[in-house]
């Protein structure tokens, strides 16, 4: 039984002292050991690094799949396609993306009704005619793509109307009946 014994006992690896002496006899090579301790060494420290990092990678993964996610839905969305505006030619000529439209103010009523007429000019500004006989009507052309249309009366009478045309298409188009009737009519794009 004493033989039994004395073959479970391991065997004692050398001391790290001796594994760190270089020579010719160098016991580092020949134990069989100290490979595997070197390689416990080595994945330890592996993880040792990630153990200390494991907090920023996730940050750095999750952000990247954020910004993944964001451009995606840009692209569904359609965001990154911005409408232009502006000269069609970029060269710089003095051509205009659209062509000129003749957009028409028209307002109507009972013969002999005077009205307070305001609307938006070809240049976006507002304009005002008091006094105004009925029917009237004011033409001017439109160049631009977004271009709004804006015409509003009150009479003293008990019927108004406002129309707006461009090129002789009604685009909007309004009759109010009531004591010192008011109308308005828009037109949001020419």
């Amino acid at each position: 039984m004493g033989s039994v014994a004395e073959s479970s006992v391991p065997a004692a690896e050398p001391p790290e002292s001796e594994l760190d002496l270089p020579g010719p006899e160098s016991t580092v090579a020949t134990t069989p050991g100290a490979s595997r301790k070197r390689r416990r060494n080595f994945g330890s420290s592996i993880l040792g690094l990630l153990a200390k990092l494991w907090i920023p990678l996730t940050i750095v993964v999750v952000i990247a799949a954020g910004a993944v996610a964001v451009a995606r839905l840009h692209g569904i969305f359609g965001s990154e396609i911005r409408p232009s505006y502006g000269n069609a030619n970029p060269g710089g000529g003095a051509e205009r993306a659209t062509s000129s439209q003749l957009l028409r103010y028209e307002v109507f009523g009972p013969v002999g009704t005077v009205a307070l007429i305001s609307y938006f000019d070809g240049e976006g500004n507002v304009k005002s005619a008091r006094g105004v006989s009925l029917p009237w009507s004011l033409e001017f052309p439109v160049t631009t793509a977004a271009s709004i249309g804006s015409v509003a009366a009150q009479g003293d009478s008990d019927s108004i109307g406002c129309r707006i045309t461009i090129d002789g298409v009604v685009k909007a188009e309004k009759i109010s009946e009531q004591v010192s009737a008011f109308a308005s009519c828009v037109l949001k794009a020419a």
